[in-house]
């Protein structure tokens, strides 16, 4: 049941992402500033600011409104978590991560094991070899 949260805060977050890409994308293109966007949606730019600063408790008018607002929609598509192509966990940076952890704590070995349905899991096993507990 633990996993329902982490679903929820992931799908806040990116859905939070794709809409603040498409705002950004869209400034950047046509050079809209935020007091037009505000203006767009009916808020004020400090409401706006607030909206955009995270992903908070958006409610589905507010994710159209923006989109609106920009000229673009959402194209959705679900998919069962067994379909769905595995996340790259090895992201070019976990290996900067890694030797930055590795270099830190030469006694400890970490692990990664990627996952499909949650964060990726990491731990560490300390080794033994001349410890009076080993």
């Amino acid at each position: 049941m633990s996993n329902r949260f982490y679903f929820q805060q992931r799908f806040r977050n990116r859905l939070y992402e794709a809409v603040i890409r498409a705002i950004e994308a869209n400034a950047a293109q046509t050079g809209l500033r935020r007091k037009a966007l505000a203006e767009r949606i009916g808020k004020t730019p400090a409401s706006l600011s607030r909206l955009l600063a995270g992903p908070g408790n958006w409610e589905l008018d507010t994710v159209s409104d923006l989109l609106f607002a920009i000229d673009t929609e959402l194209d959705f598509r679900i998919a069962k978590f067994d379909d769905r192509t595995p996340a790259n966990h090895f992201h070019p940076l976990n290996g900067t991560i890694i030797s930055f952890v590795a270099q830190s704590t030469p006694n400890t070995l970490v692990k990664q094991t990627p996952s499909t349905r949650g964060p990726t899991v990491a731990w560490s096993e300390q080794k033994t070899a001349g410890c009076a507990n080993g």
